[in-house]
């Protein structure tokens, strides 16, 4: 039943009872419901979308150096991470105006081998695999060997959606390659070869160990 309320001209004022009320906040409840997760996973998408993008460009970079230097970058010794690869890219020759930052990553500063540029973890960790497997390293177990073997010499890493590296280490754990059928928000990294494109599935170079 409605409510009513006088008003000064002597005109009734009809009010929303309790029940209306109520039914209308369920059904704003509801609709939340299938629009928030619908707007996350449209962010998640986003994010997948543009590590490939920045990737690519990585690629493309290290690929334009190649071409420049007859070889990708690598400066002796361990030097074949990101924090000496990439200011290559940018000075003194710019094949990239600047190095994208991976949007899976907290940006907190961190102490890490991969750090480039005011000690934060905010970029795509990135190696020259040839390299690594040349030294005689074990990291990153049989993918990263039979890639090199294949002919990749560059290799980069986006966290993914969650937010863990899940290529290793020592003792080598292999990589753990993402992909969207396994859930938006699912385990593994996003993984780019130069040359050799997007590692879609870890078993295309031997599975995980």
């Amino acid at each position: 039943m409605l409510n009513r309320f006088a008003t000064p001209a002597g005109r009734a004022l009809r009010g929303f009872t309790l029940i209306e009320l109520l039914i209308v906040v369920a059904i704003i409840g509801i609709l939340a419901a299938i629009a928030v997760p619908n707007f996350l996973n449209a962010q998640i998408r986003a994010k997948v979308a543009r590590c490939h993008s920045d990737m690519q460009a990585l690629g493309t970079g290290f690929e334009m150096y190649n071409l420049d230097n007859n070889s990708f970058p690598y400066f002796g010794g361990d030097q074949w991470y990101s924090a000496f690869i990439y200011p290559a890219l940018t000075t003194p020759i710019s094949y990239l105006a600047s190095i994208p930052k991976d949007g899976f990553v907290d940006h907190t500063p961190k102490e890490n081998i991969h750090r480039y540029a005011g000690g934060h973890l905010d970029f795509y960790p990135g190696w020259n695999i040839k390299e690594v497997v040349k030294s005689g390293s074990a990291w990153g177990g049989r993918p990263v060997q039979n890639a090199v073997r294949q002919g990749s010499v560059m290799l980069t890493v986006s966290r993914g959606p969650d937010g863990l590296e899940d290529i290793g280490g020592s003792p080598a754990t292999g990589v753990l390659a993402y992909h969207s059928s396994n859930g938006l928000i699912s385990g593994g990294d996003i993984y780019r070869l130069t040359p050799g494109g997007v590692l879609v599935s870890a078993d295309q170079y031997g599975g995980r160990n």
